[in-house]
């Protein structure tokens, strides 16, 4: 999405839990900083919204408050839109991610770890279905777990356009998943496991049932860093894909034991 032209007040539409995630982008302290305090409106729904963003922002505010900027505001404005571009199109126009290369993958990657024939499935993190709609067409029945209501109503309204019946779109965090104790046979995700992966793959393995699979593809991009690590500690198999337009990512899959 070009964010030359979007106005900061987009930011306005993020979620309490972005906001909440602002909080971790040390990256972009000052630019919040320069851009907030130059939208007032922005700050003040930011602070009513989240209380953890309004005790950390009080402390960035104590602490920057003195010193010379180094970005002009439309500067700030731009790279926190640039950033989190990804959020700005779920919450304005998602099907502009639909139109993404990285949609055109090979759904055989995910298919042919397992059979999801007449299976129950958990999709965390749908986005626009790029997993969803592909297992739904095998599987009994695919529940996604959707933190954005911008991406649940579109889900919803794809769902119904393409004569899906068995996807139900629910609320919910990874670290928080509405379901009862083993759920599910098949628990997948992609791009979206590693903010806290202690509570999260406790989770998955909470809403799975024994001898059920918990599938993150992709799951990590190409590389040996901490969230590989902590899979294969878990005992996760793992391979490569290419994702299209955006390289060589890696997927895991974990058959849970009783």
């Amino acid at each position: 999405m070009n964010i030359d032209d979007t106005p900061f007040q987009v930011m306005l539409l993020l979620e309490d839990f972005q906001i909440d995630y602002l909080t971790q982008s040390n990256d972009q302290t000052e630019a919040l900083y320069i851009a907030l305090k130059a939208n007032r409106d922005v700050e003040w729904v930011f602070r009513r919204k989240s209380p953890l963003f309004d005790t950390w922002f009080d402390a960035v505010e104590q602490e920057l408050s003195g010193l010379k900027p180094s970005l002009s505001v439309r500067d700030a404005e731009k790279q926190l839109l640039r950033t989190f571009n990804d959020w700005i199109v779920y919450v304005c126009d998602p099907k502009i991610y639909d139109n993404l290369s990285l949609t055109k993958w090979d759904k055989k990657e995910l298919l042919d770890i397992t059979d999801f024939h007449n299976k129950r499935v958990i999709d965390i993190g749908p986005g626009t279905g790029i997993q969803t709609f592909p297992a739904a067409e095998v599987a009994r029945v695919v529940y996604t777990v959707e933190p954005v209501k911008t991406l649940r109503d579109y889900l919803r309204k794809k769902a119904k356009t393409r004569g899906f019946t068995n996807i139900h779109v629910t609320e919910g965090l990874m670290a928080q998943l509405p379901f009862e104790n083993d759920f599910a046979d098949i628990v997948m995700s992609g791009h979206v496991f590693g903010d806290a992966p202690k509570e999260e793959y406790e989770e998955m393995l909470r809403v799975c049932k024994p001898n059920g699979l918990i599938i993150l593809c992709p799951g990590n991009s190409d590389q040996d860093d901490e969230r590989h690590e902590f899979l294969v500690q878990k005992g996760f198999s793992w391979g490569r894909f290419e994702e299209p337009g955006d390289g060589m990512k890696r997927k895991y899959w974990k058959t849970v034991t009783g």
